[in-house]
């Protein structure tokens, strides 16, 4: 971390620096020729004041070995003016050189920032396609039908609307459903109501049971509903009973438990619906129901002053 803020702060650096030699470039580059071609001139000038110095004086060289030294200071003067020449272009290289040197450490730390700048890149980026897929899970969840084939959306409300719900205790109308089954410890000719049918399965699910025929056996020897309730209750429903429940009839129970909460979601819901739009209806025309009850007024006066009519009409 902190070798990524250390090359970020020389990034910034060298960001202002170019920024602030790209507005004065142009000029630099103008006076630094200026100054290489008076630098030439100066040396060509100085070169010819040598020679034509040694040209004025060659009445002066009458021997021979003077002859000859004279003919080689004028072949040094030539060599002179070709080597200041190259001289000045080998200067420009080594300054261009340098200039290189300097530029690659700069670009080295600026290849760094962008290698650092790419790794953040790339792992932020992963990290998004994982909160992304996440996402498409928990949406794909939620939304998706559960193995019942019911939306969880509605399961999850009509379980919440049974959690709510007041429990029902066994009555004694789900007693011949168990002796119909044959549970073991207890056989149908032993069950306190002999009478009384089967459990009739409706069309949503609920058990209803036929109250005509069920009434008699109900109301011998003087007892009430309640009491035959709690004695049927106490008599069938033993630990040996409920431990002979067949795993077949537990999940029909659930299923019709759940269908039965579901269908009452949906009823309430759609009673909140209905309640809604009446509202919304309610407040959207105020106006009409000052009417209406204005209409109802004027047919209830209209009533009474018929009726005080028909009274003083008969003698």
């Amino acid at each position: 971390m902190d070798k990524e803020n250390a090359s970020e702060n020389v990034f910034v650096q060298l960001s202002l620096a170019f920024r602030n030699d790209s507005y004065t470039l142009e000029s630099r580059i103008n006076q630094a020729e200026r100054e290489r071609n008076l630098t030439e001139e100066n040396t060509e000038k100085e070169l010819e004041h040598f020679k034509a110095s040694i040209t004025s004086s060659a009445s002066l060289w009458h021997h021979c070995e003077h002859r000859e030294t004279y003919q080689k200071l004028l072949e040094d003067i030539a060599v002179l003016h070709r080597l200041a020449a190259r001289l000045s272009s080998r200067a420009e290289m080594v300054g261009a050189v340098r200039q290189e040197k300097r530029m690659s450490k700069a670009t080295e730390v600026m290849m760094q920032y962008v290698e650092n700048l790419k790794r953040t890149y790339e792992k932020d980026h992963a990290e998004l396609m994982e909160f992304k897929k996440l996402a498409n899970q928990n949406s794909s969840r939620s939304c998706g039908p559960s193995e019942d084939g019911v939306p969880r959306t509605a399961r999850s409300m009509s379980l919440s609307l049974g959690k709510n719900m007041p429990r029902r205790r066994v009555s004694v109308a789900v007693v011949p459903k168990f002796n119909i089954l044959n549970l073991p410890g207890q056989s149908p000719s032993s069950s306190p109501i002999p009478s009384l049918p089967a459990l009739s399965e409706s069309p949503n699910g609920k058990g209803n049971p036929p109250v005509t025929s069920a009434l008699p056996a109900l109301l011998e020897n003087g007892k009430t509903n309640g009491d035959l309730d709690c004695e049927a209750s106490a008599s069938v429903l033993t630990p040996s009973c409920l431990e002979g429940i067949s795993q077949e009839t537990k999940a029909r129970m659930e299923e019709e438990a759940y269908k039965k909460g579901y269908q009452e979601g949906l009823k309430k819901t759609k009673e909140l619906q209905d309640l809604k739009e009446e509202e919304e209806q309610k407040t959207e025309s105020p106006e009409e129901a000052e009417e209406a009850e204005e209409t109802e007024e004027e047919e209830k006066e209209q009533r009474s002053r018929a009726k005080v009519k028909e009274v003083g009409l008969k003698p």
